[in-house]
């Protein structure tokens, strides 16, 4: 075919690819070993292999000052931001489509199905927060996370409440084993502390008041580790993404 015979005049050439980030040059030239990107690294390696066997081409890699590379960081900003920008409109979008068509889903009655039940009508949101899109900011997932929160409590959805409560707690812990530094670093203390909440009141909600009480004291725990460092001013800029009022005073007794 035509696509075999053009594939076939671009075998045995040599490409170089040249970038400004020193650490990602490294790793493709095996003079360091990947850590938190090893994902895209593996990705990397299979598209090179491809190259290497199906086309035979050879690549390299060489490093760069970053003042020689501003018109390809430019063009590269630019799509990021519109494959951003796309992603959260779509999201956001999705987020007010689901809670403007909800219909409730009835719980089953024996409290072991109850408690394995995870239909909810914001299941294409969950699945989209658990397995994050690329193009999602990571400073930006909290925030995410806490609007879809929203939407499900708005809308009475307990299994939904109950599933985002494990996400939130979930991405506190990635961001944290990652060493992910955010301008307030209480966001991802205070986005667990949340997602154990969300996790207790569905629980609650759902008469699994076993299962709610084994999670009680790590709510209690997760309080007293943020209270230390988050201040009135920190939750004052977060108050309104709350899926339920903030009060200082009377959360541990609440979930008590």
């Amino acid at each position: 075919t035509m696509c075999e015979r053009e594939a076939a005049s671009i075998k045995n050439i040599e490409v170089i690819i040249r970038g400004d980030c020193k650490t990602v040059i490294d790793q493709m030239n095996a003079v360091s070993l990947p850590r938190k990107q090893k994902a895209y690294y593996n990705e990397a390696l299979l598209i090179i292999n491809k190259l290497k066997f199906d086309y035979e081409i050879s690549l390299s890699f060489e490093h760069i000052t970053r003042n020689l590379n501003e018109l390809c960081d430019g063009m590269c900003k630019v799509i990021l931001h519109h494959l951003q920008g796309s992603a959260i409109d779509n999201i956001m979008h999705s987020i007010q489509s689901v809670e403007t068509e909800f219909r409730p889903i009835l719980l089953p009655e024996n409290k072991k199905k109850r408690f394995k039940f995870s239909e909810t009508p914001f299941h294409f949101l969950l699945r989209e927060v658990v397995g994050w899109s690329g193009h999602i900011p990571i400073s930006l997932r909290p925030y995410i996370l806490c609007e879809i929160a929203l939407a499900s409590n708005r809308t009475g959805d307990r299994v939904a409440m109950r599933q985002l409560g494990i996400a939130m707690f979930e991405e506190a812990q990635r961001l944290h084993q990652h060493n992910i530094e955010f301008k307030c670093t209480q966001v991802i203390r205070g986005l667990g502390l949340m997602g154990l909440q969300m996790s207790f009141t569905s629980l609650i909600a759902m008469k699994l008041d076993q299962e709610a009480a084994k999670i009680a004291h790590h709510i209690t725990q997760g309080y007293g580790a943020i209270a230390e460092c988050i201040t009135e001013q920190h939750l004052l800029r977060f108050q309104d993404r709350l899926p339920f009022p903030y009060e200082r005073d009377d959360t541990i007794h609440k979930v008590m």
